[in-house]
């Protein structure tokens, strides 16, 4: 037999956080219900994560507080969203650097393909009463903070409804985030 080999926890030594907003159009009440849904949000967090190119597990996503506004031009209704993109590593992991991710989410060709991926996501895990997204109506990053060994680097874009008010809150999320993850694995190495 051979022995087991266990592995002591891992030293987080660099941590990546993006937040940001963005707002679906839906046909209907009952679309926005199924998007809002825990399974919905689930969806969307999946389909971010695909699109960025990281695990679905470091995306959360949330409905935000202004929500489910009729379009004043259609009877279409606007879901929105926020997003915390929350990734972490040890000395020897390879995470995108903060202007990597912010190229990654606002490529031209992120923003083409991301209704696609909404829907492809979505129908498997909400069926056939969803609708589908009829289109991705904005997609604004607010801030992204990389930590490597102590170092930190912030991007706030200033892009989004608020401009600079909602980037500098956002940026001040993500540093709640980073500061917490930091003192969780502090207590782990501990």
């Amino acid at each position: 037999e051979e022995p087991e080999t266990t592995q002591g926890p891992i030293t987080i030594t660099q941590t990546l956080v993006a937040t940001g907003n963005f707002s679906l159009e839906v046909q209907n009440e009952t679309d926005k219900a199924l998007l809002t849904s825990s399974a919905g949000l689930l969806g969307a967090a999946e389909a971010l994560a695909g699109q960025a190119g990281v695990s679905p597990s470091s995306v959360f996503v949330t409905v935000a507080g202004n929500s489910g506004r009729r379009l004043s031009s259609t009877s279409n209704l606007t879901v929105n969203l926020e997003f915390t993109i929350t990734l972490t590593g040890g000395a020897s992991d390879s995470l995108p650097t903060a202007e990597e991710m912010q190229a990654t989410l606002t490529a031209d060709s992120f923003a083409a393909s991301f209704t696609s991926a909404l829907n492809s996501v979505l129908t498997q895990k909400l069926g056939d009463a969803f609708g589908g997204v009829l289109s991705v109506a904005s997609f604004a990053v607010a801030s992204i903070t990389a930590t490597h060994e102590g170092t930190t680097t912030e991007m706030a874009t200033g892009e989004g409804d608020g401009g600079i008010l909602d980037s500098f809150a956002a940026g001040r999320r993500g540093m709640s985030c980073v500061v917490g993850l930091l003192a969780a694995a502090l207590a782990l190495s501990a």
